[in-house]
């Protein structure tokens, strides 16, 4: 990809542990996100537009593209056979940002990366943004309104899932397919739960 760095931040303990509690989530799940130091989401600024399936604005050489990337979701999608043809496509449903933390997460996200944008090294050099038809260009103040419509009409998966597999359920504690023989599962799939990271280096380190 033609970036050269990525900002990985949090938000605030004080800002999503009093959300998730409405959440209703897990002692597990809550004390992962709420851990210091714990990783939330990752910034950066490409050197192109980024958008799929198409750019939201053109490949010109004037056009930059910016990204927030929430690497802890708390939301969970679903995995299933389509019931019409179990031979067919499985049927997916992210579920994404589903959950008034994962909000609240992305949304730190999105105005955290407009301070970047608006700090001495870039506000020279952007002129302004380009939001999608009938939106509104975001700054740092922007409404905590507009910055979730952007997110409703940009959002996005970067397609790297994971936690599809039930370790117990569907693999054993050495990631053999239960009641297959000689088949290992050796992929994110068998993750418990989100990473704070680009995963392929867990991948390695658990199944290689």
């Amino acid at each position: 990809m033609p970036v050269n760095w990525f900002v990985y931040d949090n938000t605030a303990a004080s800002e999503i542990e009093s959300i998730m509690a409405t959440d209703r989530m897990s002692f597990e799940i809550a004390a992962a996100q709420l851990k210091p130091g714990r990783c939330h989401f990752a910034l950066s600024v490409t050197y192109l537009p980024l958008g799929s399936p198409d750019p939201p604005g053109p490949i010109d050489g004037y056009h930059i593209g910016s990204c927030a990337i929430s690497l802890l979701p708390i939301s969970r999608g679903w995995v299933a056979l389509d019931p019409e043809d179990p031979t067919g496509d499985v049927v997916v449903d992210g579920n994404y940002n589903a959950t008034d933390a994962d909000k609240v997460v992305l949304r730190t996200a999105v105005r955290r990366l407009m301070k970047v944008i608006e700090s001495p090294g870039l506000r020279e050099e952007v002129e302004c943004g380009t939001p999608p038809p009938g939106g509104k260009p975001l700054t740092s103040t922007s409404s905590d309104e507009d910055i979730e419509a952007l997110i409703r009409a940009t959002a996005q998966t970067w397609h790297h899932p994971m936690d599809t597999v039930a370790m117990g359920k569907a693999v054993d504690s050495v990631l053999r397919f239960i009641g297959v023989h000689n088949l290992r599962i050796v992929d994110a799939s068998v993750f418990p739960s989100p990473i704070s990271a680009n995963q392929q280096a867990t991948v390695y380190i658990c199944c290689g």
